[in-house]
């Protein structure tokens, strides 16, 4: 009966390192396709390169050093504009060398490996982390995407602190950073310090938040029961209208406009000036109705969607604090359950990413990470696969 229950176990978090890995590829394939748009702009190096040819496109290492010498370039436009450079870009033209063998013999592994050498020293004086710097075969042997990847979008944020366009990612996480700026200049003008709440302040407005909003729904459905009722006794509504002296237009603009649920609400400080929410405003719920239907998805309604897949009781708190802005509380046992995770989630390419700290990651990683019973619908479909495939095996 043990053995039986610890290879469940170790069936389940098999499962679940299987899902983290395929997530972590999918963010990793997110980057990448980002990372190829750049390299094509007119105004990076004209490339031509799709996710499927990403290092056949740049396993030369002719392209990495063209991509060091942008830069390079960018920079001395930059300080002859009068403009203080924000990072020390290495000045030094990399000794890039031509290649003229086939592709795959020694004299292109060689020639290839030089070149990436060249531009791995160069990364390391510009400031790169060594964590992502790849090693030589790492790029021309096709080894290790994972660093090749990471390290070029290093050097794109190097590169756009001198001007250069920068990629789709590297451009949210600056908006990212101005949002938080303007929170804490927000903080500084009001003349106060905005704590983090705590999980049970977060609770406790919630809970408030809820009850409204569930009373201005019973209102808001009052009204349009009412506004029904009176379109079936429209010429009996007019009459009585005239009789008072007042027409059926002005009613209803006393009435005022039916009560929606606020989740975008801006806070306006001591100085009168709107800022970012420095606070949550509420959970995030089953109960909560994607309206306006019509119009494109945004990425709170992403989230939305994808929290609410899960309905059980242990289901993970998740805040909405606008501007793609969210704190959740996380159900994972080696994170104290008081502590709250602030997160930012865009759109990248058609997927939710979240920046958490300074990296990105899919929401779905990010939810499977924090959300242990997310594993347990894993478990669950898997077993329920394996039930029918043993069903459709005794009926042959």
């Amino acid at each position: 009966m043990a053995a039986a229950a610890a290879g469940g176990e170790g069936g389940r978090a098999e499962l679940v390192r299987a899902r983290l890995a395929a997530e972590e590829q999918e963010a990793l394939e997110a980057i990448k396709g980002d990372l190829c748009r750049w390299l094509a702009r007119r105004d990076v190096l004209s490339l031509e390169v799709v996710p499927a040819t990403f290092l056949d496109a740049l396993d030369s290492g002719v392209q990495v050093c063209n991509l060091a010498g942008l830069v390079q370039e960018a920079s001395i436009r930059w300080e002859d504009e009068g403009k203080e450079s924000p990072v020390r870009v290495p000045s030094q033209k990399l000794p890039c060398k031509p290649i003229k063998a086939a592709r795959g013999t020694p004299m292109f592994l060689a020639t290839a490996r030089d070149n990436a050498a060249q531009f791995i020293r160069w990364c390391r004086e510009l400031g790169v982390e060594e964590v992502v710097i790849f090693e030589s075969v790492g790029l021309v042997e096709h080894s290790d995407e994972r660093r090749v990847i990471l390290c070029l979008l290093d050097v794109a944020r190097f590169a756009e602190k001198v001007g250069v366009s920068p990629p789709e990612i590297v451009a949210l996480e600056i908006e990212i950073e101005e949002l938080e700026a303007q929170v804490l200049e927000g903080d500084r003008a009001g003349g106060e310090e905005r704590e983090t709440p705590t999980k049970e302040e977060i609770e406790e407005e919630a809970e408030e938040k809820g009850e409204k909003a569930e009373k201005e729904e019973q209102e808001e459905d009052e009204v349009e029961e009412k506004g029904c009722s009176s379109e079936g006794n429209e010429e009996e509504s007019g009459v009585q209208g005239e009789e008072k002296g007042v027409d059926s237009e002005t009613i209803e603009e006393s009435k005022g406009p039916p009560a929606k649920r606020v989740k975008h609400v801006s806070v306006t400080g001591k100085t009168g000036a709107a800022t970012t929410p420095p606070t949550c405003r509420r959970k995030i719920s089953s109960r909560d109705k994607l309206r306006s239907s019509g119009e494109k998805d945004t990425v709170d309604k992403k989230v939305m969607q994808c929290v609410n897949e899960c309905t059980c009781e242990r289901t993970i708190e998740v805040h909405h604090c606008g501007n793609g802005k969210f704190t959740v509380s996380s159900n994972s046992v080696s994170i104290p359950k008081s502590s709250l995770i602030t997160i930012y989630a865009r759109l990248l390419s058609d997927r939710v990413m979240v920046r958490v700290g300074g990296g990105w990651e899919t929401l779905e990683h990010f939810l499977l990470k924090h959300d242990p019973c997310r594993a347990d619908h894993l478990t669950d479909q898997k077993a329920q696969v394996m039930k029918n495939s043993r069903k459709r095996a005794r009926e042959l």
